[in-house]
């Protein structure tokens, strides 16, 4: 008996009426559920695109410290041989066996590695406009 076509009748009112959307407002719950999933899927995505942007900003921030950082182990670097450099002119000036120019040489490249790259490195005494 549940298999005649009038049993399976009565069985698909229910299947329709869950699927219709009236306007009076009988089945406005299914139009409210659709209408919560379509704000979730919503805020899903905002969601992911949040992630996703915040994800590039660490990566953008991870390489630029790594870059910051290999740049001033090259200046630290730069700045012990120019000291070496200029000890050793020095030594050879006081031993008679080059020329003053030379230590200033030496003394000008040293200054110009000491000397910031950047406007935001440096000392106060620097000359900046004022806010």
């Amino acid at each position: 008996m549940l298999f005649k076509w009038s049993s399976r009748a009565w069985a698909l009112g229910p299947l329709l009426a869950r699927s219709c959307r009236c306007v009076d407002g009988r089945w406005a719950h299914q139009a409210n559920l659709d209408r919560s999933y379509a704000v979730l899927e919503q805020s899903v995505a905002e969601y992911r695109q949040r992630v996703l942007v915040a994800f590039s900003e660490v990566e953008d921030s991870l390489v630029a410290l790594r870059t910051l950082t290999g740049q001033a182990d090259a200046t630290r670097e730069a700045e012990e041989s120019a000291t070496r450099a200029f000890k050793i002119a020095g030594a050879r000036y006081q031993a008679g066996a080059s020329n003053y120019l030379d230590v200033i040489d030496a003394q000008r490249t040293l200054l110009s590695i000491q000397r910031p790259q950047h406007p935001d490195q440096g000392c106060a005494c620097s000359h900046r406009p004022s806010p």
